[in-house]
């Protein structure tokens, strides 16, 4: 079955022209893993044909490393189990173009040699050093601003405002029942949080990732920019931290 898939996905794409990764970049994908799966796939390729990169599932957020190799249009990618050591699965693949760049293929299980199709579009391309996504705006760890903001996003939903007030950097700007309110200090964030955080930004803020998020020098935004974050202070002093320095409710 895994050979008469690979021929169809085979004659489906030979004939849709494919785009290139680029080198040194993050090359982030969207997609499916048999059609329901939703997952993000972000590959960092070397000029020598080498790629590094983790996938993870929209229902998961747990960063499963890759590694792999391509060439022209053709990737293959092998799954590294969480010691980072034995091959778990494989992507075989290939890039086209048609309405968007995509990357198309077969994920197999080893040890069930099970195969399911994936799709997946590009969705960013990213210029950063691997494992410092966010170093543009100062960041030394990837991990410790992704924790940061999922803990940022869970305080929001849960509504724990009490301590999501010790994580603003004021004054911050909040929407209040349609107009802009400066949030001077913490009394005035905790008296105005209920009524800026409604259900339906909540339900917005619950469907965004808190991993390979986009960033640049000003800092790293959940979603489409409902949250903003950056460290601020000094790091001459030792008082350089993580913060939310934007909400657009």
């Amino acid at each position: 079955m895994k050979y008469l898939l690979t021929a169809l996905l085979s004659l489906v794409y030979s004939n849709a022209p494919a785009f290139d990764l680029e080198n040194h970049k993050y090359n982030d994908f969207e997609g499916t893993i048999d059609n329901k799966h939703q997952i993000y796939i972000s590959l960092y390729p070397s000029e020598d044909g080498t790629i590094k990169g983790h996938y993870f599932y929209k229902n998961d957020e747990k960063k499963i490393n890759l590694i792999g190799k391509y060439r022209e249009d053709k990737i293959s990618l092998e799954e590294l189990d969480q010691n980072g050591v034995t091959f778990s699965a494989t992507f075989e693949g290939k890039l086209s173009t048609d309405d968007r760049d995509r990357f198309r293929g077969l994920k197999t299980t080893i040890t069930t040699r099970n195969s399911l199709d994936f799709n997946l579009s590009l969705a960013a391309v990213g210029s950063a050093d691997w494992g410092r996504r966010y170093s543009a705006m100062g960041a030394e760890s990837d991990e410790e601003v992704e924790i940061f903001a999922g803990k940022i996003k869970q305080a929001i939903i849960l509504s724990n405002y009490e301590w999501l007030s010790n994580q603003i950097s004021y004054p911050i700007n909040l929407s209040i029942k349609g107009k802009q309110k400066k949030i001077k200090n913490k009394a005035a964030f905790l008296k105005f949080a209920p009524i800026a955080f409604t259900s339906l930004f909540k339900n917005k803020l619950f469907k965004y990732r808190t991993i390979d998020m986009f960033s640049n020098s000003t800092g790293v935004m959940i979603g489409t920019g409902e949250i903003w974050m950056s460290y601020v202070g000094n790091k001459v002093n030792g008082l350089f931290t993580l913060k939310v320095i934007g909400i657009n409710n």
